[in-house]
């Protein structure tokens, strides 16, 4: 690896020189500096990014916080494509992306102790519990937060359209004759299930069909609960001409019950998922579900997040729209 100290023996300078030239300092003349740059170029010299950290007071690194209840990580196929996205994009603004944990080492630690012995600049919330005492101190520190799908006055917050979403695909099932209507929702404790499912309760009311319509909590992407709770769904005796599931992973787990014992899509039951999600058009038949802008989620939280660690005022709510794509289960 080519040190500061190579580049000095190289060109016969003093390392406080290279070292000035290298950080951008004025007093080093301007043929010297161009040479010690060029040399450096050819050499291959990468700054060490401590050095650098404690020269810009910047580490240009930027913390992830993710996890879910069903630790499903990475598997999460919507997140995971946001948070490719949010690579993407800081890497397009010159920076890294840190995955944080509890844990330093072998140690267990805070999320706040975590992102501050890293140095971050800032922290990215995605899908978690932000009730978590860990979580609230981390919001509530001063470094820059920017989350995903939450409520924080504060704190910069991309939402999507979940009410939009979930009126749209409402009112498409009502255009399309269906009145007796349940609703899986996400599980309870989250702030987007929560809004999803005010919204289906005001929409139905809206249509005059509330009374034929119910909900049933469930959890996001478990597509085997989501399979259970359509079985028991269908066997009741007063059972809804539409289902709604509260993504396209629990949807396609719906779809495999009703599939298997012989239920005719969308002509017995119609579903739709939430998401849109590439596997939801690739699966037979194709699912009716709300697209989601995965690009602009990942790059709305990302670059807003870095306007505020680069001393701008971005907004404090950004709303994400959303689309409803209709497939053959409606």
């Amino acid at each position: 690896m080519v040190t500061i100290y190579d580049i000095a023996n190289k060109l016969k300078l003093s390392t406080a020189t290279v070292s000035r030239a290298l950080n951008g300092h004025d007093d080093v003349k301007t043929s010297t500096k161009n040479r010690i740059l060029e040399t450096a170029k050819e050499m291959g010299y990468l700054p060490n990014s401590m050095a650098r950290s404690l020269t810009t007071k910047k580490s240009w690194n930027i913390g992830l916080l993710f996890s879910d209840d069903q630790n499903s990580g990475f598997k999460h196929i919507f997140f995971a494509n946001v948070i490719n996205e949010i690579i993407d994009s800081a890497a397009k603004r010159g920076y890294d992306v840190s995955i944080i944990s509890g844990n330093i080492g072998m140690r267990k630690t805070s999320y706040l102790e975590h992102a501050r012995y890293r140095m971050l600049d800032g922290i990215i919330i995605a899908t978690i519990d932000t009730r978590q005492e860990d979580v609230q101190n981390l919001i509530k520190s001063d470094l820059p937060v920017a989350l995903i799908d939450q409520n924080f006055s504060e704190s910069i917050c991309v939402n999507s359209k979940n009410i939009k979403g979930i009126k749209s695909l409402v009112n498409h099932l009502y255009d399309k004759g269906y009145r007796k209507i349940t609703y899986i929702t996400g599980q309870l404790d989250n702030y987007v299930s929560k809004d999803r499912k005010k919204a289906f309760l005001d929409i139905t009311k809206s249509l005059n069909i509330s009374n034929l319509c119910s909900t049933v909590e469930g959890v996001f992407t478990d597509s085997k609960l989501a399979y259970e709770l359509t079985k028991d769904i269908m066997s009741k005796e007063n059972r809804p001409e539409a289902i709604m599931y509260p993504d396209d992973t629990a949807a396609i787990g719906g779809l495999k019950y009703l599939l298997e014992n012989g239920y005719s899509i969308p002509n017995d039951v119609a579903i739709c998922g939430y998401d849109g999600v590439e596997i939801s058009q690739l699966v037979t038949p194709r699912l009716t579900t709300i697209k989601q802008d995965i690009h602009k989620l990942g790059s709305s939280v990302t670059y807003l997040l870095i306007d505020e660690i680069e001393g701008k005022k971005p907004s404090r709510k950004t709303w994400v729209d959303v689309e409803l794509l209709v497939g053959e289960t409606t």
